[in-house]
């Protein structure tokens, strides 16, 4: 038999938590799957990772932009990492991207 230490966090459910736990996995795959964002900027470099033309479509969704400096009412840009969502303007592909990091 197996011993109860390699069973699972959710061999110990019951049938109803299983079958909760269950649905919010698949609202969250759909959630994820239909989330549309709008592709307003264009980049010419931008290589598609499928078939590896450039030129695509993008949005910036991740983007910590600028602070403030201590005390003052000027800002100044922070090191930010960049997600983006983009469509190949070839085959129509369409993935995230993380663009390294900005000053």
């Amino acid at each position: 038999g197996v011993s109860l230490v390699d069973r699972s966090e959710e061999d110990f459910l019951s049938a109803e938590r299983k079958a909760e736990k269950q649905r919010h996995r698949e609202e969250g795959l759909r959630s994820a799957l239909l989330e549309h964002v709008s592709l307003d900027l264009y980049d010419a470099d931008l290589e598609c990772p499928h078939c590896h033309k450039t030129g695509a479509k993008y949005a910036v969704v991740c983007d910590t932009g600028s602070v403030p400096i201590d005390g003052s009412s000027g800002h100044k840009r922070q090191k930010t990492k960049k997600r983006i969502h983009a469509q190949c303007s070839t085959c129509g592909e369409r993935w995230r991207h993380d663009d390294g990091w900005h000053v």
